[in-house]
C-alpha cells in the first residue's frame, strides 16, 4: 500500500519537475491532467487494498473462532466417549457378576433337585396376562413374547412398546411391590472374539433399553435388573452351535417373587441392587 502511494507521488513529481528544472512554470495541461488521472487510480487502487486486508483480518477472526469453538466441542465428545466406555465396562462386570448368579442358581437347582418354587402373586398376574408364564426347567416367571427392535438398533418397535405398556400395568396392581424383573439380554454366540464381543454389546445395550422402556411407563427402578448373556442353552443341556450367530437377538424378561432367592440382590426396602 504504502509503495503505491510512493509511486503516486513519483509520477505526479516526474510530472512536474521537467518543466521546473528547465526554468518553465507551465505544465501542459494533458500531461498534468494524465498525472492527476495516474494519482487517482493509485489512490483506488490503495483503498481496494486496505479493505481487502479488513476483509481478510474479519475473516481471519472468524476463522480462530470457529477453531476454537471446534477445539472445545472436541474435548466435550471426547470426555462423553471416555465416560461411555466406563460406562461400558461397568455393564461389563455387572453382566458377568449376574451371568455366575444366575448360572450358579440353575446349576445348584439342576444339581440339587430342588423344586422350582411357585409364588401366588405372580400366579395370579398369570391369569390376568397369560403370555406370563412358569418355565419349570429354570424355575422362573418369564414374559413368553418375543421383543422386536428396529433393524439392528437398540430402538424398540412400537408393538413391542405396547407389550411392555400391558407388562408395565400388571405391577400397577395392589401386592406387587415386591415382585422384581429381570431382563436379560441374549446373543446368538459368535466364534470371533471381536464379533462375540460386539454381540455382547449390543445385547446388554437392549437389555438396558428395555429397563428404561420400563421405568418410564411406571416400574420402579430398584425392582429392576439388567444383564447380557450369551444364546440360552436348550433343555438337554447343549449349547446352540454357532450357526446360530445369524439369528436374531433376543431380550427376555424374567418375573420373581420374594421367594426366588438372588445372589446380591438386596429386599427392595433398602432400595439397592
Amino acid at each position: 500500500m504504502q509503495t503505491r502511494i510512493h509511486a503516486a507521488i513519483i509520477v505526479a513529481t516526474l510530472c512536474v519537475a521537467p518543466p521546473l528544472l528547465s526554468g518553465c512554470g507551465y505544465v501542459p495541461k494533458t500531461q498534468f491532467n494524465a498525472c492527476e488521472s495516474q494519482a487517482r487510480i493509485l489512490s483506488e487502487q490503495s483503498k481496494a487494498q486496505l479493505a481487502e486486508i479488513a476483509n481478510l483480518k474479519s475473516h481471519s477472526k472468524k476463522l480462530e473462532d470457529d477453531l476454537l469453538k471446534a477445539e472445545k466441542e472436541l474435548a466435550a465428545a471426547q470426555r462423553g466417549t471416555d465416560a461411555d466406555r466406563k460406562r461400558l465396562a461397568n455393564l461389563q462386570v455387572e453382566r458377568e457378576k449376574v451371568q455366575d448368579q444366575v448360572k450358579g442358581l440353575v446349576r445348584g437347582a439342576t444339581l440339587t433337585g430342588i423344586v422350582p418354587v411357585r409364588d401366588d402373586e405372580i400366579e395370579r398376574l398369570m391369569k390376568q396376562f397369560p403370555l406370563l408364564r412358569f418355565d419349570a426347567a429354570t424355575g422362573a416367571y418369564k414374559l413368553d413374547a418375543e421383543l422386536a427392535f428396529q433393524g439392528d438398533e437398540v430402538r424398540i418397535t412400537p408393538e413391542s412398546q405396547k407389550l411392555l405398556n400391558e407388562f408395565a400395568a400388571l405391577f400397577a396392581e395392589p401386592g406387587t411391590r415386591d415382585l422384581r424383573v429381570l431382563v436379560v439380554g441374549r446373543t446368538p454366540p459368535a466364534e470371533a472374539a471381536e464379533v462375540r464381543g460386539a454381540e455382547h454389546r449390543l445385547g446388554a445395550e437392549r437389555a438396558l433399553a428395555v429397563a428404561d422402556y420400563l421405568r418410564k411407563v411406571g416400574l420402579r427402578g430398584e425392582q429392576i435388573g439388567v444383564s447380557g448373556l450369551g444364546a440360552q442353552a436348550d433343555p438337554a443341556g447343549k449349547t446352540p452351535p454357532p450357526a446360530a450367530a445369524g439369528k436374531p437377538r433376543r431380550v427376555d424378561i424374567f418375573v420373581m417373587g420374594k421367594k426366588t432367592p438372588i445372589v446380591g440382590w438386596d429386599d427392595l426396602s433398602t432400595g439397592r441392587f
